[in-house]
């Protein structure tokens, strides 16, 4: 029972990559990590703990073309938060957190907001510079320790 219990559960993301690998196919493009994004994942497998947990730009996205961001992703780490449809068809209420996520965004010295989500580093990338221009330079500002940059990557160290 336990079996069908999982299977069941896990039918709605099954649903939803496999909608996006047939639209990748109809479309005649695979989503492949670019040698940046390849550099980044080596770098995370190598310099951080299994367990470590990532904060990627797609929690601020509706939509996207991929289920998890492509660093997370390749290096087997666990991300904060997946795009909002996705969590949203597994039924979880992610509004607090996202919340949470947004207010440490505007004001990243507000360390104890890290208490509200899991998050020891963050990717920062184009989505994310879009989104929030000066982000990088608060997030400095804060103490936050660059650990990886690599034009268009930048991973933040948020806890030790």
């Amino acid at each position: 029972h336990l079996f069908i219990a999982i299977a069941l559960l896990s039918t709605p993301s099954s649903f939803i990559e496999i909608k996006n690998i047939i639209n990748r196919y109809r479309e005649q493009r695979i989503v492949i990590l670019d040698p940046v994004q390849r550099e980044a994942a080596e770098w995370v497998k190598s310099n951080t703990p299994v367990s470590a947990v990532f904060l990627p730009s797609m929690t601020l996205l509706d939509k996207a073309p991929i289920v998890q961001d492509p660093i997370i992703f390749a290096s087997g780490r666990r991300a904060t938060s997946a795009y909002k449809v996705l969590i949203f068809t597994h039924g979880i209420d992610s509004f607090e957190r996202r919340e949470a996520i947004a207010s440490f965004y505007q004001d990243p010295s507000k360390k104890d907001l890290l208490n509200s989500f899991p998050a020891d580093y963050l990717i920062a990338d184009d989505i994310l510079r879009i989104n929030y221009p000066d982000l990088e330079i608060k997030l400095a500002r804060a103490g936050h320790v660059v650990v990886f940059d690599k034009a268009p990557i930048r991973i933040f160290q948020l806890k030790k």
